[in-house]
């Protein structure tokens, strides 16, 4: 072979060398990148189980100096109910084979279970995490975490749903920041919106301090008739306690009927202490520019803020204040809260004003309120919680000017006060669980108030002894102190004499037959002068008042002397009268228009039964109602009642009082007055009533719409018993002979309805708890019940 053809044979045997080599670290590389990814599977898996996790990668990616991995999912077996799923994650590997970054970017975080339910599994998963992973002081890679969305299902059970957008962190070294762009939770007792959380921490050996925390805005809507329901959720340990498992021993101690004792405050206290002091590095900070709240009681709504919140962890104590925004400079108050780290007393205070209550961010129409720009409030409070737990103190006073509201429950106009002052002084002791207040008393002009006394939350017998006092007073001071609004028919009345009240109140729950309440009303008031349009001289003659027909509407009847359907008393049967004392009122000849046994029985007999079972109307205050006042429920119409049937006592005598009681009341619907009474139930006039008819006809003025007839026209059995009943009582007080009781026992009351059934969609089939009420009588005081009208 000559020596080109060799040169040639080696110049084609060296490209084919090169061209197999070539081949073979292509073919090396292909099988690296088609075995890599499986490679990066197995190992996101291993290190995926070393920290109790379960994870899966859709796919990845190479890149330079780069692995991306896509739809990643991550759980963790001990915490079924949640997961996180990740759009992208980009790895940035090290020459090593550690990892120097990882970002992820995009994605969602589910959770659905309660958190107490996901405190526990978490705690379980990072039991068994911790002790299978290894732990190294040294700074682990750079991890970035942004776009994500979290959506939190029934946290707090009741349908409840707390939902995150842009969640963000980010750890370099030993930084680490946190935070989300929006978020929001509802739930049947509270609604929340907080922006721009912003969190920076400062990693330490074997803990995170956080060094700053700053939220852009944050808006509460609370209902506080369902407090109770998220207090209770608060008091579980899992709210926020990662220290053991359960309830906390505190919150277990606690009953139901007192969900912010003193034990769970002190409690509360030394958790969130203990953070402060092992979270939060000194001099961390916290600046909430923009805070607000709305408290909802019923269709009661009241706005607070916005307002500034600042807070400052030093060396021994957290500071807490919270500022209106929208105060003038020379115009302050100011709310602090001091909470020591270690030993000292916890302090809650408010102070300053006047400022008007706008600047609060009270709104037009919360609570009622009317031109809250020119409502002025000052407090000035404190409370304290003492290291020792000794004892809750708490010291408080303030006052209202300018006050402009309306009520449906006061008054039908907007109610108006000058001036309305309040002092608080009471203390709260854990160990006897008894609560002592010093003082609680409350001015609205020259009406003084105080209450003071002790109440025993004993889990066993909760018992109460207290004192209530209104000093003297002259009549018209007390009169003229009242807002107008809530005396509108009285205007321009004059009062002489003096008015005082004191009342004491003892009772143990395990002995309320024991219970005992005195009270001693010193009203020495008399009207000296009315307007002539109330004046009773008027009911001398024919007159006008408010009625309402049967389907609610209001309606002016006319009555008096010598009107059509007048009655005058002595053309009544005697046993109307008889009827009137037994059911209504029995004292009607001992008191004058106000009966203060009666209110002191009622109040005792109420308290008793946990619930209104009996009133303290009076005939009198039942006359002044449906002469001068509309069936409102009103404060008003009860303090105008009051008064007005005052004046009645004062200017009529007992029996005229009867007869335009008689005359006016209702017996049924579209039926007023005695006369048109008799003709329509017995088809007589009302002299010719029996025993058992008046009666009848008296029991029917608690509930006019209810005449306790079968179909057939003959009365319940029930109900007839019952007036057999009242007839045994009017024989006991000499009401009437033992002839009378013999005849009337013996009667049969049948109604005639106008001389027709009554209609079946009233009477219905005979009531199964036709219960007939107390009558007035049922002990009967001889003095109180004489046996005829005095002349």
């Amino acid at each position: 072979m000559d020596q080109g053809s060799a040169e040639e044979s080696k110049f084609f045997l060296r490209h084919r060398v090169a061209l197999a080599a070539c081949s073979l670290v292509l073919a090396l590389a292909l099988a690296s990148w088609v075995a890599l990814p499986a490679l990066v599977r197995s190992k996101v898996r291993q290190r995926a189980l070393q920290a109790q996790l379960s994870i899966q990668v859709d796919s990845v990616t190479l890149g330079w100096g780069k692995i991306w991995l896509h739809g990643v999912t991550i759980s963790a077996p001990e915490i079924p109910n949640a997961s996180l799923k990740l759009n992208t994650v980009s790895v940035s590997p090290t020459l090593g084979g550690g990892v120097r970054a990882v970002h992820a970017s995009g994605g969602a975080i589910e959770i659905a279970e309660s958190i107490d339910a996901l405190v526990q599994s978490w705690r379980k998963w990072r039991s068994h995490a911790n002790s299978e992973s290894s732990h190294s002081s040294e700074p682990g890679p750079e991890l970035e975490v942004d776009g994500l969305h979290l959506q939190w299902h029934d946290p707090l059970g009741q349908g409840s749903l707390a939902t995150l957008w842009g969640v963000r962190a980010h750890r370099i070294a030993d930084n680490e920041t946190a935070g989300f762009d929006l978020a929001q939770a509802q739930a049947p007792s509270f609604a929340l919106r907080a922006e721009g959380l912003h969190l920076n921490w400062r990693r330490q050996p074997n803990a995170r301090m956080l060094e700053s925390l700053k939220l852009d805005g944050l808006s509460t809507n609370l209902d506080l008739q369902q407090l109770p329901s998220l207090i209770a959720r608060l008091k579980s340990d899992g709210s926020g306690n990662h220290s053991g498992s359960g309830s906390s021993a505190a919150a277990q101690a606690l009953p139901a009927a007192a969900p912010l004792s003193l034990a769970f405050l002190g409690d509360l206290r030394a958790r969130l202490a203990a953070r402060l002091r092992e979270g939060w590095a000194e001099n961390a900070t916290v600046q909430m520019p923009r805070v607000q709240t709305q408290l909802r009681i019923g269709d009661q709504v009241l706005n607070i803020g916005p307002g500034r919140v600042t807070a400052l962890r030093d060396k021994d104590v957290f500071k807490l204040s919270f500022a209106p925004g929208a105060q003038a400079a020379q115009q302050t108050l100011a709310f602090d809260a001091d909470l020591p780290l270690g030993k000292g007393d916890a302090r809650v205070s408010l102070a300053g004003g006047p400022i008007g209550l706008d600047a609060l961010g009270v709104q037009e129409g919360n609570l009622g309120l009317q031109g809250v720009h020119d409502i002025r409030l000052s407090a000035n409070g404190v409370v304290t919680l003492p290291d020792s737990g000794a004892a809750l103190d708490v010291t408080a006073q303030g006052a209202l000017e300018n006050l402009s509201f309306l009520q449906p429950r006061l008054a039908q106009d907007v109610v108006k006060a000058d001036r309305i002052r309040w002092a608080l002084k009471a203390g709260w002791h854990p160990d006897t669980r008894l609560l002592e207040l010093s003082q609680a008393s409350f001015e609205l002009g020259e009406i003084k108030s105080a209450l003071h006394g002790t109440v025993h939350l004993d889990a066993d017998n909760p018992s109460s002894k207290l004192a209530f006092e209104i000093p003297l007073v002259s009549c018209q001071a007390l009169f003229d102190s009242v807002p107008g609004s809530l005396l509108p028919l009285l205007k321009g009345t004059r009062f002489s004499g003096t008015f005082s009240l004191s009342a004491a109140m003892e009772l143990e729950a395990t002995r309320l037959r024991d219970m005992r309440f005195d009270w001693t009303l010193k009203n020495d008031c008399r009207i000296t002068a009315v307007r002539p349009d109330i004046a009773p001289d008027r009911f001398r003659q024919p007159f006008t008042y408010p009625v309402y027909d049967s389907y609610g509407l209001p309606l002016v009847r006319e009555s008096g002397p010598l009107s059509s359907d007048w009655t005058p008393f002595d053309a009544i049967s005697p046993y109307l009268e008889t009827a009137a004392i037994i059911c209504e009122d029995s004292r009607f000849f001992a008191h004058h228009g106000i009966d203060e046994k009666a209110i002191e029985s009622a109040i005792v007999d109420n308290v008793r039964a946990g619930h209104v079972v009996r009133g303290a109307s009076t005939i009198s205050m039942q006359l002044a109602k449906n002469l001068y006042l509309n069936h409102e429920k009103t404060l008003s119409r009860k303090l105008q009642e009051a008064v007005l049937t005052v004046l009645l006592e004062q200017e009529l005598n007992k029996q005229q009082i009867l007869e335009l009681y008689f005359n006016v009341i209702e017996f049924g619907p579209d039926i007023w007055g005695i006369r048109a009474a008799a003709d329509y139930y017995f088809g007589v006039k009302p002299s010719d009533l029996s025993l058992g008819q008046a009666l009848y006809l008296v029991s029917l003025l608690p509930n006019p719409k209810d005449h306790h007839a079968k179909p057939d026209g003959s009365l319940s059995p029930r109900w007839a018993d019952y007036l057999r009943k009242l007839m045994g009582i009017a024989h006991k007080i000499k009401r009437i002979t033992d002839d009378e009781l013999t005849k009337g026992l013996a009667e049969t009351v049948t109604p005639l309805f106008g001389k027709a059934p009554p209609p079946a969609s009233e009477a219905g089939p005979e009531p199964s708890a036709d219960e007939p009420p107390e009558p007035s009588a049922q002990q009967p005081d001889d003095q109180a019940l004489p046996e005829s009208i005095p002349p």
